[in-house]
């Protein structure tokens, strides 16, 4: 099996939270495989994180900033950076993120193209001139998040501006990314989307969780004008509380936009999530009691 770094996991991640109340460590560590494109990616994320105004309203339980250190690894590339984390409102947060990019030169590394076609593995596997690329990237990720009664609604937004350093002798106007599945120009903005409706089965928290529903993932490069969008299935479960129990978010789904994927095999992507939150010093009393929130990436 060819195992790249073609899957983008899921731009948020779903998890049953309580924010700490005092200043912690937060510690997010995730592993995704894919199918459809073919991927495997190891994303790590540690930041310091202190609460920012609460109250006892339904938008002030879980607020909170931080800061910190993040890692994308994939066979195909090793992308290190730093990110900013805000959630001023329980329903509302955003990701600040920047990040160096670093693709190998082995067979899974970004391919020239002068077209936006012929992206699909069956053609990738057959070209030999994959190419070490170097660059950086500039992302916002916000999100919206509503709960009413059991039926979870959110809105995820990831923007960058994209920096590839061209190689020598390297003519071509764009260029495959691994990361994203898009056929990219070297100076790209690039934009993916995602709202999904979930209905909470199960609520997390001190209980085992479960969450399903339908989603929709779309990204636009806009210089190279390449899309693709898909439709399908979203899962998250988590069957225990201890913190060795990841939680798992499956996304099954059939491609309605794209340059070569449409009525071809559908994404199936899987993603295990590990979060720990030590505070940096003992709480003063007894914590106040917090809402069941969700927090995303």
């Amino acid at each position: 099996m060819r195992v790249t770094g073609d899957l983008v996991l899921l731009p948020l991640l779903l998890v049953s939270a309580h924010a700490a109340d005092v200043p912690s460590f937060y510690l997010r560590q995730s592993l995704g495989v894919a199918g459809f494109p073919t991927g495997v990616i190891s994303e790590t994320r540690f930041q310091v994180r202190t609460p920012l105004y609460r109250s006892d309203s339904m938008v002030f339980q879980d607020t909170y900033a931080g800061a910190g250190l993040r890692l994308d690894l994939s066979p195909a590339f090793a992308n290190p950076g730093v990110q900013v984390s805000l959630a001023p409102i329980d329903i509302f947060d955003v990701d600040l993120s920047a990040t160096m990019i670093g693709y190998f030169p082995g067979p899974f590394g970004p391919l020239p193209y002068d077209g936006l076609s012929s992206k699909l593995e069956t053609v990738r596997d057959e070209r030999e001139d994959h190419t070490a690329v170097v660059g950086y990237s500039l992302d916002a990720a916000p999100t919206l998040k509503l709960k009413v009664g059991p039926i979870i609604g959110f809105d995820a937004v990831a923007i960058s501006y994209i920096h590839l350093a061209q190689p020598a002798g390297v003519t071509a106007p764009y260029v495959y990314d691994p990361l994203r599945d898009l056929i990219v120009a070297w100076d790209e903005v690039y934009l993916e989307h995602q709202p999904a409706l979930l209905y909470e089965a199960m609520p997390g928290g001190e209980k085992p969780l479960l969450y399903f529903g339908a989603s929709w993932r779309q990204r636009y490069a806009f210089v190279s004008g390449d899309r693709s969008g898909a439709l399908g299935a979203l899962l998250v479960a988590r069957p225990g509380v201890k913190p060795i129990i990841p939680t798992i978010i499956g996304f099954a789904a059939f491609y309605l936009i794209d340059q070569d994927r449409v009525g071809k095999a559908p994404f199936l992507g899987m993603q295990a999530n590990w979060i720990l939150e030590p505070p940096l010093k003992k709480a003063p009393g007894p914590s106040p009691a917090s809402s069941e929130s969700l927090a995303t990436q």
